[in-house]
């Protein structure tokens, strides 16, 4: 049990507004004495190829960037023509790239922004922040780890031989960030693909999901704080993987994890997604009986997330009651990842919605 007694709320990532300052300003308008964080809403530049801003879909720039930057990559295969939202229509029909330096330069000729992003709007949070007396909230800056993009761009066999590659350079960009924000940042690793093996993998081999995640924290500043977002995986708005009739693996994947967690970091929180995607969380009490089996150090907060449209707040409330009676605590509540692939209006219905629970 941790000594959580004030139940928070988490914004996974990101958010369908305007832009970034949208995005921020809304949220810590109605959440703000709520938030211990809060992510730019990941929004980015709109165009007509990006209607929802480039960094909604991030995975798909950062493959397109990759594909026209002739000089360090090779195109192996064409993509399809991708979604008028952006997106790629599926994971059949996308661009198969090779780099064309070996894996121990890969890491130099490879840029994903995140310390750019944050440059530009870190300031913004500040002000923001300052603006409404909310110096308590720490900016959230959320991170893929690179099974969440490799595979993506690449065969196999290379995939696994420049992972290590994508791994430094992501590392490299977040202790930029942490450099300059210190303390007042909390880094969030997002772990769909890492979570997909616990859940597809015997449980005697969920060591292999857990190095996944250890492979990125270990390169972390030792300052760093971390939170991780397990995430389910989606495809507008879709499962793409896994649909769990129990939710055993993932508890016995948080708790490897929490085990093998560094000393050295520190674990702010874990999110534990409860609904997939466009489907709602189930209502069976009996369904979430694993979530009684999580451990967590006592200065790490449990998230719950289960916030969705397609229940009634009556329904969320009971939902909370029931995750708080298993956990024998009183849990911090998000929804089950970023609502970026949400309209504007469902956006702002989940965030006023999630302040109704949260102070329920």
């Amino acid at each position: 049990m941790n000594n959580i007694t004030e139940r928070k709320v988490l914004l996974i990532g990101s958010l369908p507004f305007d832009n970034e300052e949208d995005a921020m300003a809304r949220s810590l308008d109605i959440l703000g004495e709520h938030l211990f964080s809060l992510p730019d809403g990941e929004i980015g530049e709109k165009t007509d190829e990006f209607p929802s801003g480039k960094r909604s879909c991030f995975v798909m720039t950062a493959i397109l960037e990759c594909a026209a930057d002739s000089q360090n990559w090779t195109i192996v295969q064409e993509m399809d023509p991708h979604e008028d939202n952006g997106f790629m229509k599926d994971f059949k029909g996308r661009y198969v790239l090779k780099p064309n330096h070996p894996p121990s330069e890969m890491h130099k000729h490879m840029n994903f922004g995140y310390h750019e992003y944050f440059k530009q709007n870190y300031p913004i949070f500040k002000r923001l922040r300052d603006e409404r007396g909310l110096g308590h909230v720490r900016f959230q800056v959320c991170i893929p780890s690179a099974w969440n993009l490799v595979p993506l761009m690449m065969t196999p066999v290379k995939a696994l031989r420049y992972m290590s590659s994508f791994t430094r350079r992501l590392a490299e960009e977040a202790n930029e960030i942490i450099n300059i924000g210190g303390n007042d940042v909390i880094i969030q690793l997002d772990i769909p693909t890492e979570l997909a093996l616990a859940y597809y993998l015997p449980y005697f081999a969920t060591g292999f999901a857990v190095n996944r995640v250890l492979q990125l924290v270990k390169r972390l500043d030792s300052n760093a704080s971390i939170g991780l977002h397990m995430c389910m995986g989606d495809l507008h708005n879709e499962m793409v993987s896994h649909h769990p009739k129990t939710l055993k693996k993932m508890a016995n994947f948080s708790n490897r994890l929490v085990e093998a967690w560094p000393d050295t970091h520190k674990l702010e929180y874990i999110h534990f997604p409860l609904a997939e995607a466009a489907d709602p969380p189930k209502l069976d009490p009996e369904f979430y009986s694993a979530l009684s089996e999580i451990t967590l150090p006592q200065e790490t907060r449990f998230v719950a997330g289960f916030i969705h449209e397609k229940l009634t707040e009556d329904q969320l409330k009971a939902l909370l009651r029931t995750i708080e009676d298993t956990r024998g605590e009183t849990v911090d509540i998000a929804s089950s990842c970023g609502l970026g692939r949400r309209t504007t209006d469902v956006g702002q219905y989940l965030l006023d919605m999630t302040f109704r629970i949260a102070v329920s």
